[in-house]
């Protein structure tokens, strides 16, 4: 039998695309599978090389495009795709959708007839609200004890590997999407939300504020929570990550706080997709980032300075 080789961008989205379309689908039936997390600095070259080294169908959702995928869906933007939708047989793109499991219902109502209930259409609204960071305000994200909330709470909390992310994609699943259920199974409490603020009060001591914008510079990815900088510094527009890649690169995260009473007047995603001097930059309209050499560090913050500051 061939091999079934699943994609998935290893946050809330991709873990529930991944869930939501292996569930309809029954994918895994007959255990003949394979989980695949990745995250965002392996775009570019280093995801094209690790998904042509397997054998058997490739499954990829919430993250770039492999051309030989039996199916790939996505939301974030693919330059040689361009801007148009598209839904066929092995794609299903749109970089207006507010999730990739937006998408992934979508495509499943097109080429397989789902029928959309209150309980799939709530879980997409949640995973919307999410994803595009839509929350009601800062507060909500490190107080709110939905079980979908407990659950980002917890990726936040905790530096999971691949066979973390893995294993909460296979217990989505067999807890039929409830996830209530899949939270006990993980054994996964509230005590998450609880966690993730008092690690986001820890950021202060690590947080550089300079006019509009916020630095924080981290040894590993997650070391302080997303939106840590908005909760502590509600006011401050742009938000910027600095971590650790490897000897000679960071990863670079730029975010705008959605909640700050102002309005974005930069696309961040195309801002990084084409800067000069960033690697495998992309992202989407509010966030955005990329590899970068060290040594060019603070000549693309002082670059991106500019350029908030005459927006």
């Amino acid at each position: 039998m061939i091999k079934k080789h699943v994609f998935f961008h290893n946050d809330i989205d991709g873990i529930f695309s991944a869930a939501i379309y292996c569930y309809y689908t029954r994918l895994f039936e007959g255990n003949n599978y394979v989980l695949h997390s990745v995250n965002s600095s392996s775009r570019g070259g280093k995801f094209g090389s690790a998904v042509s080294q397997v054998e058997g169908d490739v499954y990829v959702f919430d993250f770039q495009r492999y051309k030989k995928a039996k199916l790939w869906i996505d939301h974030h933007q693919d330059p040689e795709v361009g801007n148009a939708p598209v839904l066929n047989e092995s794609i299903c793109y749109d970089i207006s959708a507010k999730s990739a499991a937006d998408l992934v219902v979508r495509y499943l109502s097109s080429e397989h007839n789902l029928a959309i209930d209150d309980n799939l259409s709530r879980l997409i609204n949640s995973i919307n609200m999410i994803d595009g960071a839509m929350y009601p305000d800062v507060k909500y994200i490190f107080t709110d004890r939905s079980p979908i909330m407990i659950f980002r709470a917890y990726l936040e909390t905790t530096f999971p590997n691949d066979h973390v992310f893995c294993r909460c994609v296979e217990t989505l699943v067999s807890c039929n999407l409830d996830i209530a259920k899949a939270l006990s199974v993980l054994n996964i409490d509230s005590s998450c939300v609880d966690k993730i603020e008092s690690v986001a009060r820890i950021a202060k001591t690590h947080l550089t504020i300079f006019s509009n914008i916020s630095i924080i510079r981290q040894k590993y990815p997650y070391q302080h929570p997303r939106y840590a900088e908005y909760y502590l510094s509600p006011n401050i527009m742009y938000g910027i990550r600095v971590t650790n890649e490897n000897s000679s690169d960071y990863s670079i995260n730029i975010s705008f706080n959605r909640w700050c009473g102002k309005k974005n007047s930069v696309n961040i995603g195309a801002y990084c997709f084409g800067h000069k001097l960033l690697k495998r930059g992309g992202g989407h309209y509010h966030v955005g980032g990329g590899v970068i050499d060290k040594s060019n560090l603070e000549s693309f913050l002082d670059s991106f300075s500019l350029l908030v500051e005459e927006a």
